[in-house]
């Protein structure tokens, strides 16, 4: 139902670009939404009839993407950075995603899976701060406090930050994973570490032509190479891509290059469709310039990406 594919590259000058894409069978409606220091949170708890969780105030200006299929839910973002150059981003993880064991003498320190993206942005300023942060909530398992029939909220999460630290957070078993990411992606299931053994397989691959093929074509080095639109091979076929390519020279270049790496995972109408008949897409691409604080999001009907700056 929900297929995302996230690329962070590096350029030559030490400028992080990060780019993603959001699929998805409803439409998710997202908006641009804008939080300033100060703005008051209220995350949810297993416990309780109004089933209060931590409170915070953001520490950090940042910029994201929403949902506003429902309105309960439109004051939280799935993806966006803030004015330190954090990018953090929830993708699909389903089928393996479970979150920690309420506990009720820590109501005040939870939140829900679909909080945790505010918080990171409103009060982190770095990987290292993220790691601290989230060893410090319970991040538990528990429903929506709404009833969304067409949404799991079995996530994980992507964040880098603008000296390009990598991380991936995931939640399995009533564990909380984290991973540093050389690999700089992430699609949806399974877990990341079963994605990083699976793209072992394809360590022989080469953009060199291969002599010895009898294909005596351009390209015939990434024979083998998976085309399908399947979790596990976005993975593959995302990280070769940014194994092999030209690195950028400066972030202007990385975003244009961004741009090009995403139009490869861009899923058009039609084309996938859900166990349940619903057909998938792509509704919106995002690029991040991480040292500038720059958002670059287009939505299906646009040409030229919209552009703000934290």
């Amino acid at each position: 139902m929900w297929g995302c594919t996230s690329v962070r590259i590096v350029s030559s000058d030490g400028s992080p670009v990060y780019g993603r894409t959001l699929d998805y069978s409803v439409p998710f409606q997202s908006e641009i939404r804008v939080v300033v220091p100060g703005t008051y949170f209220q995350g949810t708890s297993y416990y309780g009839p109004d089933r209060r969780g931590k409170t915070w105030r953001s520490v950090y200006k940042y910029r994201g993407l929403n949902t506003t299929v429902l309105s309960e839910l439109s004051g939280w973002v799935v993806d966006g950075i803030n004015e330190k150059g954090l990018v953090a981003s929830a993708l699909y993880l389903p089928n393996y995603s479970r979150y920690e064991d309420p506990c009720r003498e820590k109501v005040d320190e939870t939140v829900g899976c679909w909080e945790v993206v505010d918080l990171l942005l409103g009060t982190c300023a770095s990987v290292h701060e993220v790691r601290k942060r989230l060893g410090s909530v319970v991040v538990a398992e528990q429903g929506f406090p709404v009833v969304v029939d067409w949404i799991a909220p079995q996530i994980h999460f992507h964040v880098v930050d603008a000296d390009g630290n990598d991380l991936v957070v995931e939640y399995i078993d009533g564990q909380c994973k984290m991973y540093d990411n050389p690999a700089g992606v992430l699609t949806n299931e399974p877990p990341f570490d079963q994605q990083r053994r699976n793209l072992e397989r394809y360590a022989g691959l080469t953009p060199r032509f291969d002599t010895s093929s009898s294909l005596r074509q351009n390209g015939n080095g990434f024979l083998g190479l998976p085309g399908d639109y399947t979790s596990v091979s976005r993975f593959v076929r995302a990280s070769v891509l940014r194994r092999f390519m030209t690195t950028p020279r400066d972030a202007a270049e990385g975003e244009r290059l961004m741009w090009r790496i995403m139009g490869s995972f861009d899923i058009v109408p039609g084309i996938e469709r859900t166990r349940e008949h619903r057909i998938n897409e792509t509704q919106w691409t995002v690029v991040y310039d991480l040292r500038k604080k720059k958002m670059s999001v287009r939505f299906p009907t646009e040409i030229v990406p919209q552009s703000f700056f934290v």
